[in-house]
């Protein structure tokens, strides 16, 4: 499944928690554009898994791979951007028995109903 927003800049993201990884695809960004990698790595550290009593205790790097659109360390091309993030500690067999029963607080049931039975629940 994916999403795309925008015209001038447009940012498709895609993938699922139990797909072999996630990705974006952002396409207009100007070029020679720099960006601080550990700035970047830092915010993504704030919505990794396993920080909370609440939350999985999966514990994955979700290191972001740049595929295209990067020069150097962290310099914008100008071509396509293309950066994907391994999902490396996915147990899918873990959700068999919800396949058909939607779980409190996921969008299971919402899902279900918008997209009929061809969605994939894993994961949530």
């Amino acid at each position: 499944m994916s999403t795309s927003y925008g015209k001038n800049l447009n940012i498709t993201v895609y993938g699922g928690s139990h797909d072999p990884h996630i990705g974006v695809i952002a396409k207009g960004m100007p070029k020679g554009f720099t960006f601080d990698r550990e700035e970047l790595l830092a915010f993504m550290k704030r919505r990794a898994p396993g920080q909370g009593v609440y939350s999985t205790k999966r514990r994955e790097p979700d290191l972001p791979e740049f595929l295209s659109g990067i020069e150097g360390d962290s310099t914008l091309s100008g071509e396509e951007l293309h950066a994907i993030i391994r999902n490396t500690n996915q147990r899918s067999a873990d959700y068999d028995n919800l396949s058909f029963i939607p779980r409190p607080s996921h969008a299971d049931f919402a899902a279900r109903t918008k997209y009929g039975e061809s969605v994939d629940l894993r994961g949530g």
